[in-house]
């Protein structure tokens, strides 16, 4: 008789790190529908999103060069405004902050979604969030300012 085979490892449930590795897949693929799905997935998991999570959720939404859904995560990430209203945002929701990813990510869906202008909107929203942009937002902002204003007109 054969010696038995050997069993395979006993699975492990997937965890925050494997969803956001699969949402960041998504995103590399342009399919933003995918990612979504992959969220809804790990939400039903009931494991936490995190920085990371919508991140790599924006950065698939820029791929497919889909400005709207982008620009609706971000704000989901933003603290609210005590001005215009009750408490909301990131804090009601629990959910993470806004990074210097999230911002650079959403401004690279508008200025693949055709909206540079409105790339340039969310350059002037960081500093009022206490997010510091870096080299790469930087970059993005002179591409959608020369996609705005025409390469003469900076």
């Amino acid at each position: 008789a054969p010696p038995p085979r050997p069993r395979p490892p006993p699975a492990t449930p997937p965890n925050r790190i494997s969803f956001n590795t699969a949402i960041s897949a998504c995103a590399a693929a342009a399919d933003f529908l995918a990612a979504t799905q992959v969220y809804r997935a790990m939400r039903a998991a009931d494991v936490a999103p995190d920085a990371i999570t919508f991140n790599a959720l924006i950065a698939a939404a820029a791929a497919a060069r889909l400005w709207r859904p982008a620009l609706r995560l971000l704000r989901a990430l933003e603290p609210q405004d005590p001005a215009l209203g009750p408490a909301g945002g990131a804090r009601a929701l629990l959910l993470p902050r806004a990074t210097v990813v999230s911002y650079t990510s959403a401004m690279e869906a508008c200025v693949r979604g055709g909206r540079p202008a409105l790339a340039l909107d969310v350059l002037e929203r960081m500093p009022r969030h206490g997010v510091a942009p870096n080299p790469a937002t930087y970059a993005i902002a002179v591409r959608a300012a020369e996609a705005a204003h025409g390469a003469e007109g900076c």
